[in-house]
């Protein structure tokens, strides 16, 4: 579902792509299919997967300092990985330097503070954002928002609401680092399950369309271009 926001807002003349955050290669597997890839992932067994999916690209081990100093991309991506800062404006100021001038900036977060529940518990979520304080943030860290969009509605409110249930069963002892690494891999379809959850998200991807713009569903999608 938020690949069916994604893919219209990449701007065809991007040639080459940073990840944050590649969890078990869902999205990676697509960014590598079109452009020079670079991935990033702090946890191994999300990284193993990951690595058996795509076909193209690079996969490293580690964050931002496992890159070479010189390293810029066109576009940076981090999907559902800002949350997990409690300095969210320094971690984006962050990303912001791997850019190349004018580079774009393509995150996915989960949305409206009054949905935050067990879920976001467990994977180690500082916060859930409104629209207006997302954009505050990005306006702060150096960008200029171009799309906010919402996603996820009615399907992804079903998973959140399944995902919720799951978790009020137990009680997270680990602690924030170790529930944000552990988080790319909670509750991942399996291979053999994997066909069904693509068509269950191109379904979800049409009927969140005209609810894009709202409080319907359960995350936004943002891009923003960077200022300098």
């Amino acid at each position: 579902m938020r690949w069916a926001l994604i893919a219209p807002l990449l701007d065809p003349r991007i040639e080459s792509v940073l990840e944050i955050g590649v969890g078990q290669g869902a999205l990676g597997y697509r960014l590598a299919e079109r452009y020079r890839y670079v991935g990033l992932e702090l946890d191994e067994q999300a990284l193993t997967v990951a690595r058996s999916r795509l076909r193209r690209g690079t996969l490293v081990h580690g964050g931002l300092d496992a890159l070479a100093p010189e390293d810029r991309f066109d576009l940076v991506v981090a999907t559902e990985v800002l949350e997990h800062y409690e300095d969210d404006v320094a971690a984006l100021r962050l990303w912001g330097e791997r850019l190349v001038p004018r580079g774009s900036l393509l995150i996915s977060v989960p949305a409206f503070p009054e949905r935050f529940g067990p879920w976001d518990v467990k994977a180690g979520h500082f916060r859930r954002y409104e629209r207006d304080g997302l954009a505050a943030a990005l306006q702060a860290a150096g960008f200029e928002p171009v799309a906010i969009r919402t996603y996820g509605f009615p399907l992804g409110n079903l998973l959140e609401a399944a995902r919720d249930a799951v978790a009020k069963r137990e009680r997270p002892e680990a602690s924030m680092a170790e529930r944000t690494a552990a988080s790319g891999r909670l509750l991942q379809p399996s291979k053999a399950t994997g066909w069904l959850t693509a068509g269950a998200g191109a379904v979800g991807g049409q009927l969140q369309r005209p609810f894009t713009r709202g409080r319907h569903g359960v995350g936004f999608v943002a891009l923003a271009r960077a200022t300098d």
